[in-house]
């Protein structure tokens, strides 16, 4: 995820804990590449390493040909569990706002979702 897309999220950040949730950077690099991001960045939220790229796989990512492609996914996964909002980004639908997270979030919290 680009450096300007994380400081997009970082300043939800605060709204996204004060519905009770919580808020992961998953992505394929190293434990090391991904502590370095938080720091540089002073990202207040977990910056997980998926070296395997079994997360990224099972949420993001896309075959193409011998190619995988990891794609920016946003989900919002309830406490079951269960995946309420999901965005995949691949070029044919727009980037998912903070604001369209936090109004999620606001539904869920509320009952609605």
């Amino acid at each position: 995820m680009p450096a300007s897309r994380l400081a997009q999220v970082a300043q939800a950040y605060p709204s996204i804990v004060s519905l009770r949730a919580e808020l992961l950077a998953i992505g394929r690099f190293s434990p090391t590449s991904g502590a370095a991001t938080k720091e540089e960045l002073s990202l207040p939220f977990p910056v997980c390493s998926d070296e395997s790229g079994s997360v990224v796989d099972r949420y993001s990512g896309s075959m193409t040909g011998s190619m995988v492609m990891a794609r920016t996914g946003t989900y919002v996964i309830d406490t079951d569990g269960v995946v309420v909002f999901e965005r995949v980004e691949d070029g044919t639908v727009p980037q998912v706002t903070m604001d369209e997270v936090v109004s999620v979030l606001e539904r869920l919290a509320a009952g609605a979702e």
